[in-house]
């Protein structure tokens, strides 16, 4: 009898270890199902196609400042719907020894998911949780839409420059026509330190001043003829700012078939500091500027390489006129209006921390690289 006894409870002991070594192995297979799972998508996600600098993400959308969503909350939800993670609401860290300590390690690498911070688990993915209300992010409230596709218009393939009949101070106007087309998708883009905020809802903010001085400039000082719209595309409704802006751009093309460039000008947000977008250069801080190019990811796109091609070239052009003024060339999901015209661009000036005349500054600079490229030199 004793002996019987003495069987069955070395039964169950084994039992119950057996139990607990098939509960930690499957919450392991079920972790590397996991990772295994995110690092395909990362293996055979769509290509990166490289750009001329590393620069930050692009930021060209409103700043919003994000509410804060209480971690017992977060713990909450993922302990229901996995309860396998056995996170605690006590705090936002715990220690993970063995197996699992190892399989953390591995999961965060792979992801930049923490197995103590329950809101990595979604940060990726869900803005919302990404920081607190002192973190502002470019994020728009909804997608902004760009118009469907219209009858193109016919832009021949030309060289930057034609024939042009130069007057005596070198003037550059071919048959009297403009060059260099200018627009703002985002009128309201301001600059803090001289306009008192970051925008000027239904009027021309100082991004547009930023752009005036770059007409100027290309006329006064390089002969070039350049035409710039005050249409106003983001009020009131700011997600349609580039369904209304293709018109412009459209209409500009028609109106002035000599065009060139046509350039959408911005200035950048969501910034920590000032510093991070300005430079030094002849002994003025001047605001860097960032060439974004937008890519067929999202829509048709067919010419989107020869957008890139011109970006490259202004920004080999500025990074030997002026070191240190170029932020980088970044590629971007979405159009810009850039299908209209194989050298349009999307020019960030400096970000809503510098000044106006520190962006103006840089635009009389661009003005320079910009003559430079068309009269190939």
């Amino acid at each position: 009898m004793w002996r019987f006894r003495h069987q069955r409870l070395r039964q169950r002991k084994f039992q119950r270890l057996l139990g607990r070594q098939n509960h930690r192995t499957k919450m392991v297979l079920v972790l590397a199902l996991f990772i295994a799972a995110l690092f395909s998508l990362r293996l055979y996600g769509p290509d990166p196609v490289p750009a001329l600098a590393p620069v930050r993400a692009a930021q060209t959308n409103p700043v919003i400042v994000r509410p804060t969503i209480p971690d017992q909350l977060v713990h909450g939800m993922i302990n229901t719907c996995l309860p396998a993670a056995g996170l605690s609401n006590s705090g936002t860290g715990s220690t993970v020894g063995g197996i699992a300590g190892t399989v953390s390690d591995v999961f965060f690498f792979l992801t930049g998911i923490q197995s103590g911070d329950p809101k990595s688990l979604f940060r990726s993915q869900v803005a919302l949780l990404g920081g607190g209300a002192d973190s502002p992010v470019s994020v728009p409230v909804l997608p902004e839409v760009e118009a469907e596709d219209e009858e193109e218009v016919a832009v021949p393939d030309q060289p930057l420059l034609p024939e042009a009949d130069k007057g005596d101070k070198g003037q550059i106007f071919p048959a009297g026509a403009a060059v260099v087309g200018i627009y703002h998708t985002h009128n309201a883009e301001s600059y803090v330190p001289s306009d008192g905020k970051a925008k000027l809802e239904g009027k021309n903010g100082g991004v547009f001043a930023v752009g005036s001085t770059l007409a100027q400039a290309l006329r006064e000082d390089y002969g070039i003829n350049a035409v710039h719209a005050e249409t106003i595309h983001d009020f009131p409704d700011w997600n349609r700012s580039y369904v209304n802006s293709e018109q412009t751009a459209r209409g500009l093309l028609k109106a002035n078939p000599s065009l060139r460039v046509i350039l959408d000008v911005h200035r950048d947000s969501g910034l920590t500091s000032r510093e991070a977008s300005r430079v030094k250069i002849d002994g003025q801080q001047v605001a860097k500027i960032l060439l974004i190019v937008g890519t067929d990811s999202r829509f048709p796109h067919p010419r989107w390489k020869e957008n890139y091609q011109f970006a490259q070239t202004l920004a080999k052009e500025m990074e030997q006129d002026y070191p240190g003024l170029l932020k980088g060339v970044r590629l971007q999901p979405g159009r810009y209006n850039q299908h209209l015209h194989p050298h349009s661009l999307l020019i960030e000036i400096g970000s809503d921390k510098n000044s106006g005349s520190e962006a103006e500054r840089s635009a009389v600079m661009l003005a320079r690289v910009i003559s430079e490229v068309l009269k190939g030199k």
